[in-house]
């Protein structure tokens, strides 16, 4: 994660760094803590979930294929789960 709470003296609470070695937050409440890391983390998200997608519309498979994770799922957990009732390819 890079980040962890911490207290500071006067009872405040701040966010440290990893990254930057710094403070990111200070003199906050945990829900303003909640809200600043939610942003950041949805930023981070974001950028995962876009680059991935773009990815795959160019024919690129930055993971495994959708027949390779049916295959994993039928050999880990068998023909018989909702999954793979989902999509046509399990047993009732």
């Amino acid at each position: 994660m890079g980040t962890r709470i911490v207290k500071q003296p006067g009872g405040g609470y701040a966010v440290w760094s990893d990254v930057v070695d710094d403070f990111t937050i200070v003199d906050a409440i945990p829900g303003e803590i909640i809200d600043e890391l939610v942003k950041e983390f949805r930023q981070t998200i974001t950028g995962s979930v876009n680059d991935a997608v773009a990815a795959l519309e160019r024919g690129e498979r930055p993971y495994m294929g959708f027949e390779e994770c049916i295959a994993r799922i039928r050999e880990v957990h068998g023909d018989g789960t909702e999954t793979l009732r989902h999509f046509g390819r399990g047993t009732a």
